[in-house]
């Protein structure tokens, strides 16, 4: 992949060539490296090393609720059984909406899936008496943990934040 600097106003931004998309259209991305031209230069550098290593995460402001919706349409609905995607979306309801689903995408970390977990196991229950069993945690880990490897296959999240056990 190549870059370039660009100055616009007081700012820099490195500019990033990410190919042609299925348009056949080239679909440069634009992330603001700020007023420093040295600084600016050091950080293409490295979001294009980034990229060539597949880290490199596209800039998004995506929740982890929206993209598990965008999950459910575009991936689970055309590869699971209908069944499957009612309790696939029933779980992503319960379970990932009220505890992680405000949490922009791009800074979810391992520590907010704990929380998470606990939360589920302390007062987890939808009628509020009580919590979760370790088993129904255990499903709702597998679910975010399968969606989570989508993300970081389609380049929205790193590879290591992928790595939830």
């Amino acid at each position: 992949m190549r870059g370039s600097l660009v100055k616009k106003g007081n700012n820099y931004y490195a500019v990033l060539d990410m190919g042609r998309g299925a348009d056949g259209k080239r679909h440069p991305k634009w992330v603001a490296v700020g007023p420093n031209e040295k600084r600016g230069e050091e950080r293409l550098i490295e979001l294009v090393h980034q990229y060539n290593n597949g880290v490199f995460v596209k800039p998004t402001k995506q929740t982890v609720g929206q993209f598990f919706q965008r999950w459910l349409a575009d991936y689970a609905a055309v590869n699971v059984r209908p069944r499957t995607l009612e309790g696939y979306r029933q779980k992503v309801r319960q379970y990932i909406d009220p505890y992680i689903g405000h949490v922009p995408l791009k800074q979810l970390q391992p520590a907010h899936l704990q929380t998470a977990y606990r939360q589920m196991l302390e007062k987890g229950r939808a009628n509020g008496k009580g919590g979760l069993s370790p088993m129904t945690v255990k499903h709702a880990h597998r679910l975010i943990s399968e969606g989570l490897n989508h993300a970081m296959r389609w380049g929205l999240v790193p590879k290591e934040r992928c790595d939830v056990h």
